[in-house]
């Protein structure tokens, strides 16, 4: 009797998703039960997923923070970000948030956070800051070199309490992963025209354009991928690409 595919992860669920929102003519998941890769597309491009989570000597922490928890924050965040409304005198802010562990939930904090907000949308000297709220949360704001949208707008999240968001971790923890998982796909590398990396970015989970730029300007070691994706798990039909 045929073996059947593994059940989807989280990660694996939103990588299919971007991949179909790409329209490629097949995206099939485990061509080879379970083996390497993780996704087929077109025949000819292998994907491996995994996620993006802070690393420490190669080996894979889990997140200080529930991960549960972020979606939750960063949707409930951004609609409070948007009732501010349009940018002051061509002047806007970038928004960025980390949990802290344990993290109290945003029912607890959401009063809080909104006072903060508050307070300093009404200030008339603004300054780069950031504040925490109740050991739970940490916001950043930074003032946007350009006119956006609103006044406030969210530029990215964390699910594990650093500071704000650290791209040169980010940079760091690619390569820890983009090096672990060539390892795995050495046998099969002849298999296939192409091999991707899809990460689903657990760290900074929807950096910004501007983040991106200088997460791209640092080196990195591509290996054996003629791809790697940041998948974005909040927006799983967004990704930036290496």
């Amino acid at each position: 009797m045929p073996h059947s595919p593994r059940p989807m992860d989280k990660a694996e669920k939103i990588v299919e998703q971007y991949l179909i929102s790409k329209s490629y003519e097949t995206v099939v998941y485990e061509p080879t039960v379970n083996a390497t890769p993780d996704f087929l597309v077109d025949g000819r491009i292998a994907v491996e997923v995994t996620r993006l989570n802070i690393h420490y000597d190669d080996h894979l922490l889990e997140p200080y923070a529930h991960v549960q928890h972020l979606i939750p924050v960063y949707q409930s965040l951004r609609n409070m970000l948007l009732k501010f409304g349009p940018s002051i005198d061509g002047e806007s802010w970038l928004v960025f948030f980390s949990l802290m562990h344990p993290f109290k939930g945003w029912g607890a904090i959401r009063a809080a956070v909104k006072s903060e907000l508050d307070a300093f949308y009404a200030c008339k000297n603004r300054e780069n800051c950031s504040f925490k709220v109740a050991e739970s949360i940490e916001i950043t704001l930074r003032k946007a070199h350009k006119q956006m949208e609103t006044f406030y707008f969210y530029a990215g999240g964390s699910e594990d309490f650093q500071g704000c968001l650290v791209i040169s971790e980010m940079n760091r923890n690619i390569q820890i992963a983009a090096d672990l998982k060539s390892v795995k796909i050495k046998s099969e590398k002849e298999k296939y025209d192409q091999w991707w990396l899809a990460l689903v970015d657990g760290i900074g989970c929807g950096i910004s354009g501007q983040d991106f730029e200088q997460l791209l300007s640092m080196p990195l070691n591509r290996l054996d991928w003629n791809k790697i994706l940041l998948v974005n798990p909040l927006v799983p039909t967004e990704a930036h690409e290496f």
